[in-house]
């Protein structure tokens, strides 16, 4: 009950709170003055012990073996724990449990100051947190953070580089956001990773969108399947962004139609403009079988047009037929 009244006291700190806090416990490297200490203790007392005539000397090194092997449990012991919060802090993440993760994560930066790699992992979590509570400052505070400390061509470094200029576009930092786009290129095409490559194509994908260039995410949207397949189930993202571009072609169509023959009625959809809607009811269809409208929507908000259209319209699968249908996600429309 404590835990639960706890957290939903906790506010989301500010971008000026993020960078003194994260600033005030840094990374830093294991001491090697640590790493050594035990066995130059060892030395020193086993030393001592041979120049001392007394029988207590001859059990002194084992007492300080022992110290040390206590120690060294105790160290292990805490590495353990905080390597279990902060897979604990993940869990919650998994189950958008967003408050009571950015607040465990948040609470394990300075424990986690001296383990640099699960600092950035506690780092990385607080950024994508902030980035799925529409707290976009604070998102690029903590992504700064850790971008300041890596090489930009680190394999780690471009996936958050990636997510930073999604973040940034989604925060309507459009100009930003493509020369961060622009920079990546290279650096993607030299990584030659899958994961890094499907997040970089996601994010050009919503880049198309945002500007409204519709045209060309749906002349492209045919490679899509294969270049979001990595991303796993956030390549419903991808779908839904695409279903988002052909009902605005669609509409698009229809104007045009309209306007041609001085029909302003809602009915008789030419071919064009009937395929288009067809496209973004498919396209919308294999989104929702891979993420829940709800987040869709929540993390891109024009797809809202999606669901108020009445010639794309909320999926109507029943529960069991959407499992059966996502068990075969890779027959995705063409």
């Amino acid at each position: 009950m404590k835990r639960t009244e706890s957290t939903t006291s906790f506010e989301p700190p500010e971008p000026q709170q993020v960078r003194e806090y994260l600033d005030a416990h840094p990374p830093r490297s294991p001491s090697r003055w640590a790493a050594w200490a035990p066995l130059m203790a060892v030395g020193f007392v086993v030393s001592i012990a041979w120049q001392i005539d007394a029988g207590w000397a001859n059990v002194l090194p084992w007492l300080v073996v022992l110290g040390v092997i206590v120690v060294s449990e105790m160290r292990v012991r805490r590495v353990a724990r905080l390597t279990d919060e902060l897979a604990h802090a993940q869990e919650l993440a998994l189950q958008h449990q967003w408050l009571p993760t950015l607040q465990l994560a948040w609470r394990l930066v300075p424990a986690l100051s001296g383990m640099p790699q699960l600092h950035g992992r506690s780092v990385a979590l607080i950024a994508h947190v902030f980035d799925r509570l529409r707290c976009y400052e604070s998102a690029l505070a903590a992504y700064d953070f850790l971008l300041q400390r890596m090489p930009a061509e680190h394999p780690a470094a471009v996936h958050l580089r990636v997510q930073r200029a999604i973040t940034l576009m989604i925060n309507d930092q459009l100009v930003d956001a493509d020369d961060a786009l622009r920079r990546l290129r290279g650096d993607i095409e030299l990584l030659g990773d899958a994961g890094a490559s499907a997040a970089y194509r996601l994010a050009q994908l919503v880049q198309e969108v945002l500007t409204f260039h519709y045209d060309h995410a749906v002349a492209c949207a045919d490679e899509l399947l294969d270049a979001l397949r990595p991303l796993g189930i956030e390549a419903g993202y991808g779908h839904a962004l695409v279903a988002l571009s052909w009902l605005n072609v669609a509409r698009s169509q229809h104007g045009a139609d309209r306007d041609a023959t001085n029909d302003q009625s809602t009915s008789g959809l030419s071919s064009t403009a009937e395929h288009a809607y067809a496209q973004a009811a498919k396209w919308w269809s294999t989104a929702t079988l891979l993420m829940p409208v709800s987040q869709l929507i929540d993390r891109f908000a024009p797809l809202r047009a999606l669901i108020d259209d009445a010639h794309v319209g909320p999926p109507t699968m029943t529960p069991v037929q959407a499992q059966v249908a996502g068990a075969r996600n890779h027959a995705l429309p063409a």
